[in-house]
């Protein structure tokens, strides 16, 4: 019975990874996109991986699979993929999609995410200082500037910013990206990089218009230099959208009672993610139990040397 309800789990997130626009992520009011050109774009071990097999020779080169990552004490190499596989729909057993989607996935998560740590132990620090009084210098400021446009939040609320300043579970991520996806094998994916279903009216975004797309609806599903920029749009997009007030209200209370947080506490903070509402909750849960993906909340980046496993 087990294996029949993986199978008709994996049936379901693949059909809604066909259908994108029907669940789509909510947009901003004012779609004003952000750069996410500070992100590393030239990470000693970036790869072209056009295809199925060009990925896989290169995990298996450094030895990196997710029993491994389990078994060094979660460690996850910096490698990234510039693109989503164009074949990946053609890879039929279910088990073996998903295993190379999460080996993909995992470090671009934690990379993503690393950036955001960055910037908020840099707010964290300007926070403290003028709580002290000290002066901050004109540089800091600018930045303190820049990242209140970026995040919508008025000048001066600095702790507002801290709220959304922000990671975000890794297995929440995860399951979310295979859902809108597909585990890596909607059109969207393949061919533009778009792994969570966000939406655009920019035209100068790049975009794919979707097959089911209503008459008279203009929106395209958004399309993405690389699967890194896709996760870092997705990140902003649940640390600045009103409709995830929710998820991050959640997040912030258990950062002030000293607790962490997992994809699975975040996930009814995403019930308007979805024109599914509860259901899409539900299915959410059940990815990331199904899966195990709770475990990867604890995965962290190796160092940029990463040895590979022990051959037999």
């Amino acid at each position: 019975m087990a294996a029949v309800k993986k199978a008709w789990i994996f049936s379901v997130i693949a059909g809604l990874g066909a259908v994108v626009a029907v669940i789509a992520a909510l947009q901003p009011e004012n779609p004003v996109e952000t750069s996410y050109s500070s992100l590393p774009r030239e990470e000693p071990q970036k790869v072209a991986t056009h295809t199925v097999a060009k990925l896989k020779d290169r995990f298996s080169r450094i030895g990196y699979d997710l029993n491994y990552v389990v078994l060094n004490d979660m460690k996850v190499p910096r490698i990234w993929s510039d693109a989503v596989p164009s074949d990946m729909h053609e890879i039929k057993q279910a088990d073996v999609r998903k295993e190379l989607f999460l080996q993909m996935m995992l470090p671009l998560v934690l990379m993503a995410n690393e950036r955001i740590e960055r910037d908020r132990a840099r707010v964290v620090a300007l926070a403290a200082k003028m709580k002290k009084g000290t002066e901050i210098a004109p540089g800091d400021k600018s930045w303190l500037d820049r990242m209140y446009v970026s995040y919508k939040v008025k000048p001066g609320k600095i702790n507002n910013l801290l709220a959304r300043v922000d990671v975000v579970p890794v297995s929440l991520a995860l399951a979310q990206a295979a859902i809108e996806s597909g585990w890596g094998s909607s059109r969207f994916a393949r061919q533009g990089n778009a792994l969570f279903g966000e939406w655009t009216w920019n035209e100068n975004n790049k975009g794919i218009v979707p097959d089911s797309r209503d008459e008279g609806k203009t929106h395209r599903i958004r399309a993405f230099d690389s699967p890194l920029d896709s996760v870092a749009s997705y990140l902003h997009n649940l640390n600045t959208h009103r409709a995830y007030r929710e998820l991050r209200s959640i997040r912030a209370l258990a950062r002030r009672q000293g607790q962490m947080v997992s994809g699975l506490d975040l996930t009814s903070g995403l019930i308007r993610y979805s024109e599914k509402g509860g259901e899409y909750v539900d299915l959410l849960q059940s990815v990331i139990r199904t899966n195990d993906l709770a475990q990867y909340d604890q995965a962290r980046l190796a160092d940029r040397q990463y040895a590979s496993a022990p051959r037999a």
